[in-house]
């Protein structure tokens, strides 16, 4: 979850652990789109690759379609 405003990742992370159940998930939060790239990527090299992403459009360094670009493009 990436997401420059704290009140977005509270209701993501309610939506996720109340309403559909994932309380067994582990859900990383970062807060501009570099840093969402750059834990993407480390993800993508390890034994357990992310599953979801779920990115703000408007974000510091690099937006969610920006990342998205970035990825495709690796």
């Amino acid at each position: 979850m990436a997401d420059d405003a704290g009140v977005s990742i509270f209701a993501v992370k309610f939506l996720l652990t109340q309403i559909f159940k994932l309380e067994e998930a582990v859900v990383v939060y970062t807060s501009n789109g570099r840093q969402a790239f750059e834990t993407f990527m480390d993800s993508s090299r390890g034994s357990h690759p992310f599953t979801l992403m779920i990115l703000d459009y408007n974000m510091p360094y690099m937006t969610g379609l920006e990342i998205v670009q970035a990825i495709d493009n690796r």
